[in-house]
Order: structure tokens, then sequence, then C-alpha cells
């Protein structure tokens, strides 16, 4: 079992994380805040308590205090590092692969050009080879593509009854 120290680099402090977590953050609160005035102007409910907005608004909340979780340790780990932002480049070449990769994949399933099982299995692997390029983590997340493909394919069509692109 390794201890946190045994993971530090030489100098003994805390490696600051690459902007990912920040571009992460950014992207997570543009979602909310969409999502949130989406559901903003959804009709006010006639019958139900609650209304059709309540859950997506809900959801946008759950969003932003997610992406508040991921940007407070990374704000103190930049204080106590004094870190100077040379890995923001990669962090942000890989912010914008993985989102142009979501577009493509979305693209993908919205033209019905391959089954959903298909593009969920390519998809993962290649969005986990943008983040961490190593040949065991690629194994993985085929692995990991496969099952979520696969099953994801059963579990709509055979439990949700929903039409995905076949």
């Amino acid at each position: 079992m390794s201890t946190q120290a045994e993971n530090l680099p030489e100098g003994g402090s805390p490696r600051p994380t690459d902007n990912a977590d920040l571009h992460l953050c950014i992207f997570t609160a543009i979602i909310a805040a969409g999502l949130y005035a989406g559901a903003s102007v959804l009709p006010p409910p006639t019958f139900d308590p609650l209304g059709s907005a309540a859950v997506p608004k809900a959801v946008a909340v759950v969003l932003a205090g997610l992406a508040l979780l991921v940007l407070i340790p990374y704000v103190r780990q930049r204080r106590q590092s004094g870190a100077t932002g040379e890995a923001s480049l990669q962090g942000a070449a890989n912010g914008v692969g993985i989102v142009l990769l979501a577009l493509l994949y979305t693209g993908v399933l919205d033209f019905r050009i391959v089954p959903f099982w298909l593009a969920t299995l390519l998809f993962i692997p290649a969005a986990g080879a943008i983040i961490r390029p190593e040949r065991s983590v690629l194994i993985v997340n085929l692995i990991i593509g496969l099952i979520l493909g696969v099953g994801g394919q059963w579990i709509f069509t055979k439990f949700f009854y929903m039409d995905l692109p076949v």
C-alpha cells in the first residue's frame, strides 16, 4: 500500500494539476447555466406541484455544486504550489479534444451512421486516450466501452424501449 508521501515529486510538495480541472469546471458551469436558463422558460405547472422545470433546475444546481467541489481543491493547490500554469496548453488541448470527440459521437448517433453500442465502444477508449494515452488504460477503457455499449444498448432497447441507432 503506497502512502501519499511516496507519490510526491522530489520537492515534497504536491504537484499542481494542469488546468484540465479548471476547464472542466468552466465547461460544467456553462452547461449548468444553460440547463437552468432552458428550464426557466418552461411553462408554469398547472396540476403538478413542482412542474416540469424542477428536475432540470435541480440537475443544473447539482452540476454547479459538483463543479465547485472540483474547483475548490484546484484553487487551494494552485495557491499552495505557486504554479505558473505550464501545463495549461496540454489541458486546453485535451479539453478541446474531448469536446470535439463528444460532438462527433453525438453527430454519429444523431445521423444514425453506426449503432449505439459501436459508437459507445469507440467513444470511451478514444476519450480515455485523449486524457491518458497509456496502453493499460486503453485496455481498461475498451472493456468499459464494451460493457457500456452493449449493456446500454440492451438496457435502453429492452428495458426502457428506446429507439436507438441500430
